[in-house]
């Protein structure tokens, strides 16, 4: 008897013991910390994350980092979140090559509503919509580079067009066509070189750009 129950008590506490560890692995569980930004990288050679800019901003969440290794992308791209795309080597090493609306307004990078970074990127494509749409929020755009060849059409070509109540900042850019500024958006424009002078339409804070090249 006294023999059982020794057996019985180091069972009772081998059980407590093992629901013990239980608890407590529950509990590190319940107060694991969330992810922080993640990198996503974008080779046209598959060593990335992605081979596509319009996959990986699709797949980054707010406060994510785009990195763009170099190579001409054949793309629209659209932003509706608070990430960083960027474009790696020298100016000119990151190309986003639009074409032609087929039908609906064309561009090279779109951002509606997003308080982006978008920085170190060539776009380009014809001369017709814009290379680069900025649509309320945010943004802050650095080192963009826009280069749209042929003839304009009926519409006005962009280099950098800014709409609706927008506060964007641009810096340290260029592009061939005009800068637009329409209805209640108030850019902030510094160090900008546009080929073909500015236009300028409605309402908004906008810097004078730097003399044609």
């Amino acid at each position: 008897p006294v023999l059982r129950v020794a057996s019985l008590t180091i069972l009772l506490l081998a059980f407590s013991l093992l629901a013990a560890g239980g608890m407590a692995v529950g509990a590190t569980l319940l107060v694991s910390p969330a992810p922080g930004p993640a990198l996503l990288v974008v080779a046209q050679d598959g060593t990335g994350d992605f081979t596509t800019i319009t996959d990986a901003v699709a797949a980054a969440r707010d406060g994510d980092t785009v990195r763009v290794m170099p190579g001409t992308y054949d793309e629209s791209v659209t932003i509706t979140t608070d990430i960083t795309l960027k474009g790696e080597g020298p100016s000119g090493s990151v190309v986003v090559r639009y074409r032609s609306g087929q039908g609906g307004a064309a561009f090279g990078i779109a951002l509606t509503d997003s308080a982006a970074r978008v920085r170190d990127l060539t776009i380009s494509g014809p001369a017709e919509g814009a290379g680069v749409r900025v649509n309320g929020g945010s943004p802050a755009l650095d080192g963009l580079n826009v280069v749209q060849t042929g003839e304009p059409t009926d519409e006005v070509p962009s280099a950098f067009e800014f709409v609706g109540g927008t506060t964007a900042s641009l810096r340290d850019s260029s592009g061939t066509w005009f800068l637009t500024v329409s209805g209640s958006a108030s850019p902030v424009v510094e160090r900008l070189e546009v080929d073909a002078g500015a236009f300028i339409s409605g309402t908004g804070n906008c810097m004078p750009p730097a003399p044609p090249r």
